[in-house]
C-alpha cells in the first residue's frame, strides 16, 4: 500500500507537560516504517493538539501496534498530558506530500477541513463513485483556488476508515489541508470571507453530513 498520513486528535490538559508528549512522540517516530510525527495546535483552542503520523505503509502502523509494551508505553505517556481524543483516522494526501504542507519547511500554518459523509456505520450508502466526484471536485479547488499569503501547498484525501464515529454514526472522512505564509495571512483571508467561501463550496458536496473548518499553528514537540 502507498504511505499514509494518521491523523490523532486531542485535548490536553492546562498543566500537560510538553516534555512528556515530546517524549512520546521521539518513541513514536523511531518505530520502523514511521516517516515523522508532526504536531500542530488549533490557533483558537491551543489545548486541542494534532498529531500528524506519516508511516510508509499500515502494514508498519499495525506492526507498531502489536509490539505491546512499547505501545503501552507510548499511549501510557500520551495519557499522561490529555483528557481527551477524538477516534482516529488515516489519510492518503495528495497532490501535495505530507511533508510540503505540514513540514518542517512550510511556515507553520495551515488551513484544516474535515467533511463527514455516510459510513458503514451510518446505515447508508456512499459508494465509490460518489466519493470520486468529491475527489473530482477537490481536484477543481485546488486549481483554481488561491488568495495573498497562498503558499501553493494543498493536500487531501479520503480516510482508509468508514466507520468514524462524529455526532453519534460512523462516517468516512474527507480531510484537506492548506499551507499559509503566516497566520496573519490566513486571518485576513478568512476576514475577508475566505473560511466561508470555502464552508459553502464544501457544503455543495453530495452526501455532505457536515464540516469543521479550523486554522493549526505547527508545534513538533518532537
Amino acid at each position: 500500500m502507498a504511505p499514509l498520513t494518521e491523523v490523532v486528535i486531542v485535548t490536553l490538559k492546562r498543566d500537560a507537560d510538553m516534555k512528556t508528549m515530546a517524549s512520546a512522540c521521539a518513541s513514536l517516530g523511531a518505530q520502523p516504517g514511521c516517516l515523522a510525527v508532526r504536531t500542530w495546535r488549533t490557533h483558537r483552542d491551543p489545548d486541542k493538539v494534532h498529531f500528524f503520523i506519516s508511516w510508509d505503509d499500515i502494514k508498519s502502523h499495525r506492526a507498531f501496534e502489536a509490539k505491546t509494551e512499547v505501545h503501552r508505553s507510548v499511549l501510557r505517556q500520551l495519557g499522561e498530558v490529555m483528557t481527551s481524543y477524538k477516534t482516529p483516522y488515516h489519510l492518503a494526501l495528495k497532490p501535495s506530500s505530507p511533508a510540503a504542507v505540514l513540514g518542517s519547511g512550510n511556515s507553520g500554518v495551515v488551513l484544516l477541513a474535515e467533511a463527514y459523509f455516510p459510513g458503514g456505520g451510518s446505515g447508508e450508502r456512499f459508494a465509490e463513485h460518489e466519493r470520486e466526484k468529491v475527489s473530482a471536485a477537490f481536484d477543481e479547488f485546488v486549481d483554481g483556488f488561491g488568495g495573498a499569503g497562498f503558499t501553493g501547498q494543498v493536500a487531501g484525501g479520503w480516510s482508509l476508515e468508514g466507520d468514524i464515529e462524529h455526532a453519534g454514526e460512523g462516517t468516512r472522512l474527507f480531510c484537506f489541508a492548506v499551507g499559509w505564509q503566516s497566520t496573519e495571512a490566513a486571518l485576513r483571508f478568512k476576514d475577508a470571507g475566505g473560511f466561508g467561501k470555502v464552508v459553502s463550496w464544501i457544503a455543495g458536496w453530495e452526501g455532505l453530513k457536515d464540516v469543521q473548518v479550523s486554522l493549526l499553528n505547527r508545534l513538533d514537540a518532537a
